[in-house]
């Protein structure tokens, strides 16, 4: 693991959109990446994926994707190589990460590409950590809304990368007041191990009264 400062990580903050719940039987319908360095955005893709099959209606009712929003989008075996090339030596991160990575792994494997092999920091995890018994639930809306975050999620994909990616930064900023300054650290408490469906964490230790005070500008 590289003892990087986190001021110089590439996080590659990701989520997707899909047909249903499990990528044993949906499909990717939109995936939306943003490279954030220091708190600085330096990339982000966006692409909505072509499912090959029928979106269900209360799919489209969701997220706003329907079967004509993804006419003539291409197939996501046109999409892989790109995506992977933006992630490209950067530590994924999402909410609920598990979630997002089982879905563009599925893809990836269905495509004769390997998995995702990237060190993994998931914002659903910290955010467990660092504001238990302060939210009633830890959803990205309501994370978002609690701490006055500059974006909110609207369920398509980036728009929610945006809305992650501030939670990331405000927590990151938490942190650093706790001395939680280098990568092994924020592994060791909000990580996921590189292996599909290894998501246990180490415990974090105590951390200081929060005041949900808003980031500043990020994008």
């Amino acid at each position: 693991m590289p003892d990087v400062a986190l001021a110089d990580v590439r996080f590659a903050v990701v989520d997707v959109e899909t047909t249903g719940g499990s990528p044993s039987c949906a499909f990717l319908t939109e995936i939306g990446m943003a490279v954030y360095v220091g708190g600085r955005k330096v990339d982000d893709f966006d692409q909505l994926v072509d499912p090959g099959v029928p979106i269900p209606p209360f799919i489209t009712e969701l997220t706003g994707i329907g079967d004509e929003t993804v006419a003539g989008a291409p197939a996501v075996s046109e999409v892989l190589p790109e995506l992977c090339r933006h992630l490209a030596g950067c530590v994924l991160v999402g909410h609920n990460l598990p979630f997002d990575v089982s879905f563009l792994d599925a893809a990836l494997l269905a495509h004769d590409h390997p998995p995702l092999d990237h060190h993994r920091v998931d914002t659903l995890v910290l955010a467990r950590q660092l504001l238990h018994n302060r939210v009633p639930n830890f959803k990205l809306g309501t994370l978002a809304a609690a701490l006055s975050l500059p974006n909110q999620p609207s369920h398509r994909a980036l728009a929610d990368v945006f809305a992650t990616a501030d939670l990331l930064h405000w927590q990151l900023d938490r942190l650093a007041e706790d001395g939680v300054r280098r990568l092994p650290q924020l592994l060791a408490m909000a990580g996921l191990r590189r292996q599909r469906h290894a998501d246990t964490t180490t415990t974090m230790p105590p951390v200081s009264p929060l005041s949900f005070r808003p980031p500043g500008p990020r994008r």
